[in-house]
């Protein structure tokens, strides 16, 4: 259908193989099997490019359809399995305001949880699926977890004026 749809949109096998990243003679098979599914003749095909054929008329309207519903359905199966309770976890001392924007924004309708985590459970909490985001910091094993950094945290050393260390450039980590 989706096939079928590009073409007459395009009026050619050609532009359209690009627009479904495919190639003109798997675009033809395609075509010729929904043709012999159908019964009919859909296509005219010419040198000077590919038009609807009377059958072709009709199916086009029907073929939208069917995609318009098949789109429809999708977006109800993701509505259906998304979650309803998302649960993240977060170290002490970190901004988590931004992740949980994001959660919210991706899981529409769903209850925001957070879930204040000991400075080493991050991994286990997260491989035990018992939450879907962890807002911590490094280092600790990052094997199977995917790892974003969102910001950089300052770190900086505090004395008094006339301390030993006060002045004095002291290494980055």
């Amino acid at each position: 259908m989706r096939c079928f749809t590009v073409i007459v949109e395009h009026r050619h096998f050609g532009r359209a193989d690009e627009v479904l990243h495919t190639t003109q003679p798997s675009l033809s098979r395609q075509i010729r099997r929904l043709e012999q599914q159908v019964g009919a003749c859909l296509l005219d095909r010419s040198t000077h490019g590919t038009r609807l054929g009377g059958a072709g008329e009709v199916f086009l309207s029907l073929a939208r359809e069917l995609l318009r519903a098949a789109v429809q359905a999708t977006a109800r199966i993701r509505d259906a399995v998304r979650p309803r309770s998302v649960t993240v976890g977060y170290t002490r001392g970190l901004v988590i305001a931004p992740v949980l924007r994001a959660v919210l924004e991706n899981n529409p309708g769903a209850e925001v949880h957070t879930r204040l985590l000991g400075w080493n459970d991050s991994r286990v909490v997260l491989l035990g699926h018992r939450v879907v985001a962890v807002v911590t910091g490094l280092p600790f094993p990052v094997d199977q977890l995917r790892v974003r950094v969102l910001y950089g945290v300052p770190r900086v050393l505090v004395v008094p004026r006339d301390h030993s260390l006060a002045g004095k450039e002291i290494g980055r980590a």
